[in-house]
Order: structure tokens, then sequence, then C-alpha cells
């Protein structure tokens, strides 16, 4: 069992109550993570990141009701430039893909990942690496072609 200091603490920002709680319950089925909070909206969780300083990474979503998710980005690395965030969308258009990447985001992941593939890329980031969904990585790689 890990100590408390290397579990890794998560911040769900996802408006679908039913994938929230999805993705909670994963998290805290897992022993090396833990969802310290999870918001339906935005702007309540700004005020959590804000303000906690455990915090590892954000995982939000893009389509959310108070604030759209890349400019809740752009909030995010004004207040905590050191937390990573990871996308976690249904979009896939480039556009916003290169936004999130231009604005900080450290992956972009879509919503139909499966529950190890979430988990793994979550490590990742907290590794140092970047992760994306293989569809996202394929369009990233294809625009440098």
């Amino acid at each position: 069992m890990m100590n408390k200091e290397n579990i890794i603490n998560i911040c769900i920002v996802e408006d679908d109550r039913n994938m929230l709680q999805s993705i909670k319950d994963m998290l805290d089925s897992h022993q090396d993570f833990e969802c310290c909070a999870a918001f339906e909206s935005f702007l309540p969780a700004l005020d959590y990141i804000k303000n906690n300083e455990q915090l590892d990474v954000v995982l939000l979503d893009i389509g959310l009701p108070d604030v759209d998710g890349l400019k809740g980005l752009e909030m995010i690395k004004t207040v905590r430039p050191l937390v990573d965030v990871i996308m976690f969308s249904v979009f896939d258009d480039e556009d916003k893909v290169f936004q999130a990447l231009r604005l900080g985001a450290s992956g972009y992941l879509l919503k139909g990942e499966s529950q190890s593939r979430i988990l793994q890329y979550i490590q990742d980031v907290v590794n140092g690496g970047a992760v994306f969904s293989p569809s996202i990585a394929a369009k990233v790689l294809s625009f440098f072609k």
C-alpha cells in the first residue's frame, strides 16, 4: 500500500453527472489515485484548484455550462501553472486540440477511452509525459507531415 504522499490527487471537472461519477469511482477504486474533488461546472472548480496545493492533475471537460473548458484551462494555468491539466472531451477537431496544447494542456483524451488507459495516461502525465488518445495523436502527427 502506498503512503498518502505518493497518491496522485485529481480534480475532475465534467458536466455529465454519470460520466463524472464513473470517473470518480474508477479513481477511488485504485490505490494510487484519489479524486480529491469533482465539479459539474468550472467556476467552483477554479476556487478549489486555486487553493489546493496538494492537487496533481485536473481532468477537464471542454463543453462546460459556465466557462468553456479551453478558457478554463487558460485560467487554471494562470493561477496554478505547474498543475497538469488533461483535456477530456468528445471533441476531436484539430482547432480545439491545438488550442489546448498552446494553452498548456498536458494531454487530450477522448471520452471513449478505457478506464485502464485513462489511469495509465494520468500516471504518464504525472511522470512528465504528454498523453493523447490515439486518434488525437494521429491528428497531431499529420499536422507536422
